[in-house]
């Protein structure tokens, strides 16, 4: 069960990765999402900014 829990978490990782280097997305800490809203506001006003 141990590997399948690691080679679950590589993987995982490895999207990560992916979406930040090559499609632009940011990698924020869980504390910084708002559960109340649904979202992460701190990025919302930077995308407001654009």
């Amino acid at each position: 069960m141990r590997g399948q829990i690691n080679e679950r978490y590589d993987y995982q990782q490895e999207i990560i990765q992916h979406l930040v280097e090559e499609d632009g997305y940011v990698e924020r800490d869980h504390s910084s999402f708002d559960k109340k809203f649904a979202m992460d506001p701190e990025l919302l006003f930077q995308f407001g900014k654009l």
